[in-house]
């Protein structure tokens, strides 16, 4: 398994936000949106849209067959927002994966159905 991190940055080389991608989590044609990240101040300013734009072209231009990722619980309307415009699917849930209780819901999406 190898991860790779995409960085988004101000002029001064400040961080607005950066996801980890597992390459090899599940098989060699499917990529895994490990963490998502973007600064407080920095939501709904594009930044996680343009970071995931980016892991979809990475995902299709690398025969990647299907890219995965997880939402907490408490999380649905940007998971609502920032994913599933691009086509991602609910495709189940982990329930306690946490001390505190909690689900994790589990998204997916073809490479061959995205469409910028």
């Amino acid at each position: 398994m190898s991860r790779s991190a995409l960085v988004d940055t101000d002029h001064d080389g400040s961080v607005n936000g950066f996801f980890l991608l597992e390459i090899d989590f599940f098989d060699e044609k499917t990529l895994y949106l490990r963490t998502a990240v973007v600064r407080e101040n920095r939501r709904r300013s594009g930044v996680g849209t343009a970071l995931l734009k980016y892991s979809l072209e990475y995902a299709k231009n690398n025969n990647f067959r299907r890219i995965f990722l997880d939402a907490l619980e408490g999380n649905e309307q940007i998971t609502r927002d920032g994913v599933e415009k691009f086509g991602f699917k609910q495709a189940g849930y982990i329930d306690n994966m946490h001390d505190e209780g909690g689900k994790y819901f589990i998204y997916s999406l073809r490479v061959a159905d995205y469409v910028q």
